[in-house]
């Protein structure tokens, strides 16, 4: 490991140091109330907000349903909408034009039978509701992929389609994932039916990257779609960023083969409480060719290209006699410094869109700086999180950084870093990957 670029960040420290990302906390929350006459009208209240002159209000598929100086808001409501027609309410200042001005407090996405399920005029659905949370907390969000996450079940080990059954694996193709994922117990061919109907099942969405990888939608009792692309966190928008509203017109990236639908089911509509026998372990047989897991305890880094296929990793280790340790010293070394002042708790360390989304470094034994951190390397721009705070459930926050001259004079170049990295992946693992990259 190179010393010197720790002496040359030390002599640097309190003179032309910037922090590129700002400070962000999450808004206060609104707490939003409904009513329901038990006929046609619904009607959604909440307490004003100091300082907020406007409030918006949301619905599942309009950002901005109406604008408003009240605090009340009623319309006529069909009873079988009340549990799939979902409000969220912001409170807004320094309105200068209509839906635009600053957010300074909001409510969670809710519906009537959200707030009161066991309601006579609330259907008892079974799907689960779009609940990102559970699947974001640091203990699973890298640890679970859209399969789990379609079929609601949290395994911790990246579950694969045919692998609790061993009924298959992925080669490619619609048709293998089809077969693989028909053979676990609770996942079911079906074809398309409405949100109003089938209340036990929850519709599944399968559509593949040919030759590559294969993704999973699940539409939540909202009647909206959700999904989550391999180790980044849950969303329910597109990769345009618009709410999905079906998948087979949604923005996909590079999955633009639609391949059907499937059915599962919940035992209620929380998290984690799918019926469906799913897992990422083959039995007693070793992974597949490339499709290693790094090991809990080990320092590895990971190329990010799957959003179902567990993503190929080299141990930190086998770096030690490359050009990347001294890059990788030197990062680590101006992250330490820069991580404590930046916490941006609003920005993901790994974008959730489909397709490749950079290397991650994950520095668990601290080979290169402070153990459990996390460096992602993209485009040129760095993204660093420390290791989650013992006892919490929550990030400690992210910093950015662009390629800067201020990167330059300290030897890093992460344009460089990451070509390097990628050539490596294609001669150690023989993935050839630059045409999905251009993509």
């Amino acid at each position: 490991m190179n010393t010197s670029f720790y002496k040359k960040v030390s002599s640097f420290v309190g003179s032309a140091l910037v922090v590129l990302s700002i400070n962000s906390y999450a808004l206060p929350e609104i707490k939003l109330n409904m009513a329901h006459d038990g006929d046609e009208d619904i009607r959604v209240s909440w307490s004003p907000v100091a300082g907020a002159t406007h409030y918006k209000l949301s619905t599942t598929t309009y950002d901005c349903y109406r604008f408003l100086t009240t605090t009340e808001y009623e319309r006529e409501l069909k009873l079988y909408f009340l549990d799939v027609a979902h409000f969220k309410i912001s409170a807004m200042k320094n309105v200068t034009g209509t839906c635009k001005g600053t957010v300074v407090a909001a409510s969670k996405n809710l519906s009537y039978c959200d707030l009161y399920p066991t309601k006579l005029t609330c259907p008892q659905f079974k799907r689960p509701k779009y609940a990102s949370e559970f699947w974001n907390a640091s203990s699973r969000v890298s640890k679970n992929n859209c399969y789990n996450y379609a079929a609601n079940v949290a395994t911790n080990n990246f579950a694969q389609p045919g692998y609790a059954s061993r009924s298959g694996r992925f080669s490619g193709t619609c048709a293998s994932v089809v077969a693989a994922a028909t053979g676990d117990a609770g996942i079911e061919p079906t074809s398309y039916f409405s949100n109003r109907y089938n209340p036990d099942e929850t519709l599944l969405a399968l559509v593949v990257a040919p030759g590559f990888d294969y993704h999973w939608y699940r539409r939540d009792n909202n009647g909206a779609w959700s999904h989550k692309a391999g180790q980044t966190p849950a969303k329910n928008k597109d990769n345009s960023g618009k709410i999905i509203t079906d998948p087979r017109s949604a923005n996909r990236g590079i999955y633009t083969e639609f391949c059907g639908y499937f059915k599962t089911r919940s035992a209620n509509r929380a998290q984690n409480s799918g019926s469906a026998s799913i897992s990422g372990n083959w039995g007693g047989f070793a992974p597949f060719a490339h499709e290693t897991f790094a090991k809990n305890n080990d320092s590895h880094i990971s190329l990010l290209m799957y959003s179902g296929r567990p993503n190929p990793t080299i141990s930190l280790a086998e770096l030690s006699s490359t050009g990347v340790e001294d890059l990788l010293s030197a990062i680590s070394a101006y992250s330490s410094i820069i991580l404590p002042a930046s916490k941006n708790t609003n920005t993901n360390l790994i974008s959730n869109r489909l397709g490749y989304k950079g290397i991650l470094i994950e520095d668990t034994q601290g080979l290169f700086g402070q153990p459990g951190q996390e460096i992602l390397i993209h485009k040129g721009e760095m993204r660093v999180q420390a290791a989650p705070i013992k006892g919490s459930a929550d990030i400690s926050g992210v910093s950015v950084w662009s390629q800067t001259k201020a990167l330059a004079q300290f030897g890093i170049d992460l344009n460089a870093l990451e070509t390097e990295v990628l050539s490596l992946f294609e001669k150690q693992k023989n993935i050839h990957i630059q045409d999905l990259i251009n993509k």
